[in-house]
């Protein structure tokens, strides 16, 4: 064999692996793996297209359901190529059944389901149940500081004037006179902190006199000072405002937004004793959403939102009607 023919030959085999690679990677890009969308109420006025949780959505192996935001992912066993039909079914015990044959891609599904007529018909003569001036109130606690009082304490540091030091510490800053050295602590109490602490010399010869140090210690508890004093005994006292951080629960209220027959609202994770005030037919009352969000009058779902709060959103049952 000629090294012409050798490389002839070399060449037609990296032509024909690369050819083979590029079609199964051509085959792969054209599988699709999961199918996913979202299931909305029917409705030809938009703001009433509702996304429906807690949908039941399968194919003929893969069965999943609608997370609170009508959101579904079927991850198939059986990969379909592009254009090839899937049978896709929705099923909630309030809607009718529906059932969708679409061609598999990788695209968002959008799925419409029709609700139910309600099992006992509504009388015509009953107006419906009127909910007006609705409000979200909850709790959270807060972490409040106050000031609850002052402390003080008397600093006394004796001292015989002109004595000479001769060198025997402590002395006067110039080292010519014997001194003495004073400390005291002021203590806020356990739970409590001082705010603007200070030392200052009231009586004495505070011109002969220094303070040597002070510092507020323990997250504020704390406020200690040591004094120098080279003449005749000199008084400081030693002052704060004390402060107590304790923690307040504070009762707040919002606005749910309410379109059509739904009504969602946002809460900070910390809410607490979550509840819904609303006039029912002119009367105030108030309902408690406990963590079953169980309402007389709606069907609530609530799901993690983004920056540390919860979404909620309530769907009112036949026979009731939002009125702002």
């Amino acid at each position: 064999m000629t090294r012409r023919l050798a490389w002839i030959i070399i060449g037609v085999l990296v032509l024909v692996g690369a050819g083979a690679v590029w079609a199964i990677l051509y085959a792969r890009s054209l599988e699709v793996n999961f199918v996913t969308g979202v299931v909305l109420r029917d409705d030809s006025d938009v703001q009433r297209q509702l996304s429906l949780h807690d949908v039941t959505v399968s194919t003929d192996d893969v069965t999943t359901k609608t997370d609170a935001s009508g959101v579904f992912r079927l991850n198939l066993k059986n990969p379909l190529y592009r254009g090839q039909l899937v049978a896709l079914k929705f099923e909630h015990p309030k809607y009718r059944r529906l059932d969708l044959l679409e061609p598999a891609d990788n695209r968002l599904y959008v799925a419409r389901m029709k609700p139910r007529p309600p099992e006992v018909p509504e009388d015509p003569d009953k107006p419906p149940v009127v909910l007006s001036n609705v409000k979200i109130r909850y709790a959270v606690n807060n972490l409040v500081t106050q000031n609850v009082g002052s402390t003080s304490k008397i600093l006394t540091v004796a001292n015989k004037a002109n004595v000479p030091c001769d060198g025997k510490s402590p002395c006067s800053p110039d080292g010519k006179w014997t001194a003495t050295m004073g400390w005291a602590s002021l203590d806020a109490g356990d739970g409590n902190e001082l705010w603007n602490p200070r030392a200052s010399c009231v009586a004495g010869p505070c011109a002969f006199t220094r303070i040597e140090y002070e510092n507020s210690s323990k997250g504020g508890r704390m406020f200690d000072v040591s004094v120098r004093n080279w003449s005749d005994a000199a008084t400081y006292v030693l002052e704060a405002e004390v402060a107590h951080t304790s923690s307040a629960e504070t009762v707040r209220r919002s606005y749910p937004v309410t379109l059509g027959p739904a009504m969602s609202f946002t809460m900070p994770l910390e809410a607490q004793g979550l509840s819904i005030e609303a006039e029912v037919d002119g009367a105030f009352t108030v309902f408690p959403l406990g963590p079953s969000l169980r309402l007389s009058w709606a069907d609530c779902s609530s799901k993690s939102g983004i920056n540390q709060t919860r979404l909620y959103r309530c769907q009112l049952k036949s026979g009731y009607l939002f009125r702002n």
